[in-house]
């Protein structure tokens, strides 16, 4: 009697302790997946994630951090912030007092490995267990780079707009008065009958007022809202039709053009002002190239866009005037009027497209247009 009680105790024990075990292996299962399901989560952050434990050392650096900063994980766990971050951000992890170090908001520069500066917004906030006692730090980057140089060129658009209204103001008030000086001008001329001096000196004035008249026509017809005549264009007449417009100079120049167009690329558009800005683009590339030189000339459609480009292996623009380019009575030329490439850019963005320069010193230029592709109406 006795062994059988014994017996059955020791299989309800065993049957308890096979149960136990069971649950002990499900509740491992389950917390690796929740593990696993948390740093998936974690590395997918759109935002940069770096923490630190207890002791100062960094436990979490994700995904995203990984690219903003060029620091991996493999190198940076297990390490002192100082150690692999750059100082403006090791700062961060100094405090462990978590009554004197709350949530903390501010914006950083770093430069990357090209040189170039970018902008981050950092939050950093302290890790506090359940006992309120420090656990770590957090902090999380996002990237405002992009963010910034909108802002930067949202107040330069307002600027260039204000500057337009006032210039087309001022240009209003001198054509009056440069038309009195013309006429009192070709008044004198008249009386000038045995001066020559004098009748060649009325000319002259004649055709400065006449070329500042020209200027302030050029910077009204930038400053104006373009009225477009719209419908459905093939980009390939456009640009066929430009470059015969400049097959003698090309000849003349002995520059070889490159073209890989293809028919059936759609644009809505206003043909002589889309033509106004092709011939710009060819222009300049003509001008910047040297005999025997070359220009390319290629279209694409492309993620809803047609993307025309234009190559030439000139001279090439430095950094600075890249930035500039588009700027009215910007120019690099000694003849030039600095409005062509400010109105061509003008033209494009009225279509609803875009205009960008790659240059580089003594590598040529890349001038890219993209144009929203025509969709036919149902």
């Amino acid at each position: 009697m006795s062994l059988s009680l014994v017996l059955l105790l020791v299989g309800i024990g065993g049957w308890i302790s096979l149960l136990t075990l069971q649950g002990l292996k499900g509740s491992q299962i389950r917390l690796r997946q929740i593990r696993e399901y948390t740093d998936l989560l974690v590395s997918s952050l759109p935002i940069g994630l770096i923490a630190t434990g207890d002791d100062g050392t960094i436990r979490i650096l994700n995904t995203s951090a990984e690219k903003m900063l060029g620091v991996t994980a493999g190198d940076a766990l297990g390490r002192f912030p100082d150690t692999v971050l750059p100082v403006e951000l090791s700062t961060e992890f100094h405090s462990k007092n978590s009554e004197n170090h709350g949530v903390m908001q501010k914006e950083i520069v770093l430069g990357d490995r090209s040189g170039r500066n970018r902008s981050f917004m950092t939050i950093s906030l302290p890790v506090i267990d359940s006992e309120k006692r420090f656990a770590g730090n957090t902090l999380l980057l996002q990237d405002i780079s992009d963010v910034k140089e909108l802002q930067i060129e949202l107040r330069r658009n307002e600027r260039l707009a204000a500057l337009g209204k006032m210039a087309a103001g001022v240009a209003h008030e001198l054509r009056n008065p440069l038309s009195s000086i013309k006429g009192l001008t070709l008044l004198l001329k008249g009386k000038f009958h045995n001066d020559e001096e004098g009748i060649n000196t009325a000319e002259i004035l004649v055709q400065e007022v006449e070329r500042l008249n020209r200027s302030i026509g050029e910077l009204l017809d930038y400053a104006r809202p373009e009225k477009l005549e719209l419908k459905k264009i093939d980009i390939f007449d456009v640009i066929e039709k430009a470059v015969s417009l400049i097959t003698v100079d090309l000849e003349t120049a002995e520059v070889r053009l490159e073209m890989n167009c293809t028919q059936g690329h759609y644009v809505k558009g206003d043909n002589d002002k889309l033509n106004q800005v092709f011939l710009n683009l060819l222009l300049n590339a003509l001008q910047a190239v040297e005999q025997h030189g070359t220009i390319s000339i290629k279209t694409l459609r492309k993620d809803g866009q047609v993307v025309c480009s234009i190559e030439d292996d000139g001279c090439g623009l430095n950094e600075d005037d890249i930035a500039k380019v588009f700027d009215p009575y910007f120019t690099t030329k000694k003849d030039g009027t600095g409005l062509g490439l400010a109105m061509s850019a003008k033209i494009i963005e009225e279509h609803s497209g875009s205009i960008e320069i790659r240059s580089s010193i003594g590598s040529g230029t890349l001038v890219s247009v993209s144009l929203p592709s025509y969709l036919e109406e149902s």
